[in-house]
Parts: C-alpha cells; sequence; structure tokens
C-alpha cells in the first residue's frame, strides 16, 4: 500500500497503461485453448462437419504441392495428414496444446507449434501454401488475422480457408435466447466482410465458394 502514497504519478501511469490494454481477447482465447485441449480425445467422434469441410477444401488441391504448407488450427490432424500426402514440409498451429499433441502422436512427421494464428511465430514469406479449415471464426480481428496470413505467406502463395457464415447455428442461437441474454453462439463475419479483408491484406485473386450443410440432431444433448 506504500506505493499509491509515495509514488502517485506512477501509480495513475501503471493504471491507465493497464486498461488501455486489449485485453478482452486474451482471456477468452486462454478459455478457448483450455476447452479444445480437453475435447482432444473425443473431438473426431463428433466432427463429421468439419471433415467434410475439410474434404472440400483438400479437394482443390493439386496432387503435389511444393514448399513449406501451413496448417493454422489444425486440431486433430485431420488436414495436416492429407497434406502430408502432399509434401513432405507440413507446420501444424493450434492455439490448444492438447490438440498439438493429438496431431502430433498421430502423424510425427509434421511440426507442431502453439501459436495464435493472429501472431504467427513465423518469418515473413515463409510459407507456399496456407490452409485453414473452420478455424478464422475464432478470431479477435479477422482482418488483423487475414493480414497475418498474408505477412507469411510468399508473394506467389496460396490461401485456402473456410469458415462459417452468418446465420449458422441459427436454431441453437435461438433455443438459448429462451434461457438467458448470454452469448453462446459466435459472431460470424459476413463474406462480403472477409471479402473486402482479404483486399485489404493484399490478396490479388479472391474466390468464394458458398455451400449450405445441415445436420440433424436426435436430440438437443447431441446438438
Amino acid at each position: 500500500h506504500a506505493l499509491p502514497v509515495a509514488h502517485p504519478e506512477l501509480l495513475a501511469a501503471k493504471l491507465a497503461d493497464f486498461l488501455q490494454q486489449d485485453r478482452s481477447a486474451v482471456v477468452p482465447k486462454q478459455r478457448i485453448a483450455a476447452s479444445f485441449s480437453r475435447a482432444a480425445q473425443t473431438y473426431d467422434d463428433a466432427a463429421h462437419l468439419q471433415r467434410a469441410v475439410g474434404s472440400a477444401l483438400l479437394a482443390t488441391l493439386p496432387a503435389s504441392l511444393e514448399g513449406v504448407v501451413l496448417d493454422i488450427g489444425c486440431g486433430t490432424g485431420f488436414v495436416t495428414g492429407a497434406l502430408l500426402e502432399k509434401t513432405a514440409t507440413v507446420i501444424a498451429i493450434d492455439l490448444a496444446p492438447g490438440m498439438l499433441l493429438h496431431t502430433q502422436q498421430r502423424y510425427p512427421a509434421s511440426r507442431t507449434v502453439q501459436a495464435d494464428m493472429e501472431k504467427l511465430p513465423l518469418a515473413d514469406a515463409r510459407a507456399r501454401w496456407l490452409l485453414s479449415n473452420l478455424a478464422i471464426q475464432w478470431a479477435s480481428d479477422a482482418s488483423r488475422c487475414l493480414a497475418e496470413w498474408r505477412r507469411v505467406l510468399q508473394p506467389d502463395g496460396r490461401l485456402l480457408f473456410s469458415t462459417f457464415l452468418p446465420g449458422t447455428l441459427r436454431e441453437l442461437a435461438q433455443c438459448w435466447a429462451s434461457v438467458d441474454d448470454a452469448v453462446h453462439v459466435n459472431d460470424f463475419v459476413p463474406e462480403e466482410a472477409l471479402t473486402a479483408a482479404l483486399h485489404a491484406a493484399g490478396f490479388a485473386a479472391v474466390e468464394a465458394v458458398r455451400a449450405t450443410h445441415t445436420l440433424h440432431y436426435p436430440q438437443l444433448r447431441d446438438l
């Protein structure tokens, strides 16, 4: 308690710095990472949609890939394993250590890195290809995330990613709305905003493909 009395200016400055920090994204991301880590062992049992969308992404790739390939938000390694059949250098990146451990155990040939996809610990122009399957919706700022992805890609590099659009899980959101006022479903970035962010990040040729997937659950707990 001596600091406020002896150094009020220093205390005020430190408080101001603390209050100006963008702490909103820190705690949620830690919770997200912990949640995915806990789910790593059973995640694939429920990830039918993730695999279907990932397979659609992979189907657009050539038979073989050159250079370094990044799998951002690799999860349990479904996309990573398929990429290793096309190239020898795959860097699998995820925020959840439990997911990375699962990926490394399944695919020892992969290189795993625990990192925030908005702040990649990679040099500029490190990769020739970057794939990300249903991960960018967890970014705090999609525009900043895409700019970071552009940074680590070579000038002629290719980005392929999938995400959810507004309206996804609307039935679940409606159910929760009858329970409380809290937010239980992600806010998804509109396609037009993603396209604009891609151009702003420096991607020259942008192609968007929209698809609708409908899943049915026998009971609410399964959903």
